[in-house]
């Protein structure tokens, strides 16, 4: 094994379906090109009675050294799948010893070693803004879903209002936050105040007018607000949306991915995957490797 030079484990989420396969990815892209990180803890939840996976993904599992936590962690909020990630990362932050933690998407993988991830560590958490302002709002709650994010604001007692950037579309927007990948200081106990800010908000029946798919990840924006935390935005290497993957975007999110290590790519590779995208990861470096990996276990 080689070298881990942080103390930091891995939460994600699998359940049984297509999130098998996707955790089968994002576990594979760590253990074969993730360099001095490629053995990092990592703690697969399946926080459903219902969706628990199948034995050939705990064989799986066992063969690349992940622990499985079988704990029926989401029994109140079985309806809303979202709620998975506020829960179980709140649940390993408070039987964890590790110094850091990180979440992460299933449908996000690794295209090389992720040195910069670790690097700068003075941050409370590290994570990128949304690409796109979406349900997001201005600092007076004027434009789009500002009605919602005033109740939000107003029930968790949240005094700071801070802009960011939204990484593809550039908007400037109140603070909203991609929980696609996230990596904090155990110590702050982040994800406990998460799930106890989800809990409250679902309990008050509050939720954005397009449905409430956004409510754990504006949530999590809301609970860093609230927590006045110190952010470190990753940059465009990491949770890299490799949907907007076009020339329209050159500039902070490049149209190479020689240099990008961590890509987000939601529904992309089925069957009627993109040939084009396929060919510039295959010009990555570990990028013949990743596209088999990709069509062995996806496609």
């Amino acid at each position: 094994m080689s070298k881990i030079m942080i103390n930091c484990e891995i939460i994600i989420c699998t359940e049984k379906g297509r999130l098998e396969y996707l955790s089968k990815l994002l576990i594979s892209s760590l253990r074969n090109f993730g360099g001095k990180y490629k053995d990092l803890p990592i703690y697969s939840y399946a926080p459903r009675r219902e969706m628990k996976p199948e034995r050939e993904t705990l064989r799986f599992f066992e063969n690349y050294n992940v622990v499985y936590v079988n704990e029926e962690i989401n029994e109140n909020y079985s309806n809303y799948p979202l709620a998975n990630k506020p829960l179980c990362c709140a649940y390993h932050e408070k039987n964890s010893k590790a110094e850091y933690l990180l979440f992460l998407d299933s449908d996000t993988l690794f295209l090389q070693e992720p040195t910069q991830l670790f690097c700068d560590l003075d941050y409370d958490i590290k994570i990128n803004p949304t690409d796109y302002s979406n349900i997001g709002t201005d600092l007076e709650f004027r434009k789009n879903e500002g009605e919602y994010w005033e109740k939000l604001y107003k029930l968790l007692k949240i005094k700071r209002r801070k802009e960011v950037k939204c990484t593809v579309d550039k908007e400037q927007i109140l603070e909203y936050y991609n929980s696609g990948l996230v990596l904090v200081k155990k110590s702050k106990k982040i994800f406990s105040n998460w799930e106890n800010n989800f809990i409250n908000v679902w309990q008050e029946g509050l939720s954005p007018i397009r449905g409430n798919f956004f409510i754990e990840q504006s949530v999590l924006s809301a609970t860093i607000a609230q927590m006045e935390l110190n952010i470190g935005q990753l940059g465009p290497k990491y949770n890299y949306p490799i949907t907007s993957y076009s020339k329209k975007w050159k500039g902070l999110y490049p149209y190479s991915l020689k240099k990008i290590h961590h890509i987000h790519y939601h529904k992309l590779f089925q069957k009627e995957a993109i040939n084009t995208v396929h060919y510039k990861i295959s010009k990555t470096p570990n990028g013949k490797l990743i596209n088999e990996l990709i069509q062995e276990i996806l496609l």
